[in-house]
C-alpha cells in the first residue's frame, strides 16, 4: 500500500474532487506499462486485486497479491504499481471516460444518509455562507465556486474563517468540466 499525504482537504477550490479524479487516472497506465488495465489484468491473472480511496487528508493505493516461489509476480507487480506515481500517462482522451465513472460514483452515493451527513457539514462549515460547492453557496445561489473568495494566501477575502471540510470531497461533471472549462480551466493541465 502507500498512503499519499493528499487528499480532497488539498484540492483547489475551482477544482474540487481534483485528488479523487486523480485517483482515478492513476490506473488508466504509465510511461512503462502504457496498456490500459494492464495491471488489473496482471493482479487478476496472478490472484491479486487492488483499490484506492481519496479522504480529506490522504489517499491510499493498495493491491495484494499472493506470493509465488520466486516472488517473481510480487516484484511485477511491485513495479506497475511504483509507476503510478512515478510516470502516469493521464491521457486526455481517458479523462472523459473517468470523469464520468466520478460522476457515477456521486449519483450512486449523493443519496446515501453518510453522504448526504458530508454534504450538510460540508454546506455548514463554510462559515460565511458562500462555500464553495458545486457553485451554489448555502442558499442555493450561484457562486463563483469560491475561486474569487481566496486570495493568494488562501485566506478568504472576506476574512471570514473557511473550514476545508467545507469543500466538495467526490467531484462530479459539474465540480471537474462543466465550472472550470466556464472560467477557461483545463483540468487536465
Amino acid at each position: 500500500a502507500l498512503l499519499v499525504n493528499v487528499g480532497s482537504y488539498h484540492d483547489p477550490p475551482y477544482l474540487q474532487g481534483l485528488s479523487h479524479f486523480l485517483e482515478h487516472m492513476l490506473f488508466l497506465g504509465t510511461e512503462a506499462f502504457p496498456i490500459e488495465n494492464a495491471y488489473d489484468s496482471f493482479l487478476s491473472q496472478h490472484g491479486g486485486d487492488d483499490n484506492a480511496y481519496t479522504d480529506m487528508e490522504h489517499t491510499l493505493y493498495h493491491y495484494c497479491i499472493p506470493q509465488d516461489t520466486h516472488s517473481k509476480h510480487v516484484w511485477k507487480a511491485l513495479e506497475m504499481f511504483s509507476s503510478f506515481f512515478k510516470c502516469p500517462l493521464l491521457k486526455g482522451e481517458m479523462a472523459d471516460r473517468e470523469l464520468k465513472a466520478v460522476e457515477s460514483e456521486f449519483e450512486l452515493n449523493k443519496n446515501n444518509d453518510d453522504a448526504r451527513l458530508s454534504q450538510l457539514m460540508s454546506f455548514t462549515c463554510g462559515m460565511d455562507g458562500d462555500a464553495p460547492i458545486m457553485g451554489r453557496d448555502w442558499k442555493g445561489n450561484k457562486t463563483d465556486g469560491g475561486a474569487s473568495s481566496c486570495n493568494s494566501n488562501g485566506s478568504s477575502s472576506s476574512e471570514k474563517p473557511f473550514h476545508p471540510f467545507a469543500k466538495f470531497p467526490w467531484g462530479n461533471m459539474n465540480s471537474l468540466k462543466i465550472e472550470p472549462e466556464a472560467k477557461g480551466i483545463d483540468v487536465m493541465k
